[in-house]
């Protein structure tokens, strides 16, 4: 086994050539306006009556709920600490919520279930 470097990889006897990469792994992109605000949706799952709990919320945010296929199915300008969500003619499956600044920044944003 012998290997040599052509400069931009190594080919390696047998004509498999390896390309050298320089990767950075991104694991998160949200520049967030409050980086200590948690979110909870409880109880989880239900029958579509929630209630979202948010820490250290911004004066004012909005609430947006997606399907699984992507879709947005509900929308809403929040303040406060908690509010209560009626999503009740909503189908059974998994959804997605996201908080997100008056500015549009994520804030957080989790699975649910409604049964």
């Amino acid at each position: 086994f012998s290997a040599y470097d052509e400069g931009f990889g190594t080919n390696v006897d047998g004509g498999v050539f390896v390309e050298d990469y320089n990767c950075q792994l991104v694991t998160n992109t949200m520049e967030q306006d409050n980086p200590a605000s948690e979110s909870t949706l409880y109880p989880n799952p239900n029958q579509g009556y929630f209630t979202l709990s948010l820490t250290n919320p911004p004066v004012q945010y909005e609430v947006e709920i997606y399907n699984l296929l992507g879709e947005k199915i509900y929308a809403a300008s929040l303040t406060g600490n908690k509010t209560e969500l009626n999503l009740v003619d909503k189908p059974a499956g998994i959804y997605f919520y996201r908080l997100l600044s008056m500015g549009g920044s994520p804030i957080s944003g989790k699975k649910f279930i409604i049964q």
